[in-house]
């Protein structure tokens, strides 16, 4: 958990922004994929407060947005 609250995490949101911006710029079309990892902090801490479980995390799920004009 502690490196889970020490790392800072990216404002999806606004990347996605950022990359329709490029997408849909009128001089030159951009293709932006962002890398995404989720972890369920709620569910990691109730493991280890129970299981005392560190080395590794259940709940996890990573996925890839791709953002582009479609032409």
């Amino acid at each position: 958990m502690s490196v889970i609250k020490t790392t800072s995490s990216a404002d999806l949101s606004a990347r996605v922004a950022m990359a329709k911006q490029a997408a849909f710029n009128d001089k030159v079309s951009t293709c932006t994929v962002l890398g995404v990892s989720l972890v369920d902090v709620e569910m990691i801490e109730h493991g280890e407060n129970l299981n005392k479980i560190t080395s590794y995390s259940f709940f996890a799920h990573v996925f890839v947005l791709d953002i582009d004009r479609e032409e």
